[in-house]
């Protein structure tokens, strides 16, 4: 699943790059300041972190339903 999700930040890194590079010549926007940083982990992160809250919250409501019912 790791390397899936990795695969798939990376096309939407590039596409999001493409996309601001595209803004940047058309003038849309400011050329950044910031130094550029691991995009690519960075997405695999936020990923990640948000299948584990979605999985966590189902467990949860599983068992908060299963203790109500009894």
């Amino acid at each position: 699943m790791v390397n899936t999700l990795r695969i798939s930040s990376t096309v939407a890194t590039t596409r999001a790059k493409k996309l601001e590079q595209e803004m940047l010549q058309a003038g849309l926007i400011p050329p950044a300041t910031a130094p550029p940083r691991s995009e690519d982990e960075e997405a695999v992160r936020v990923r990640l972190e948000s299948i584990g809250m979605h999985v966590g919250a189902n467990i949860t409501e599983k068992y908060l339903y299963l203790d109500c019912r009894f």
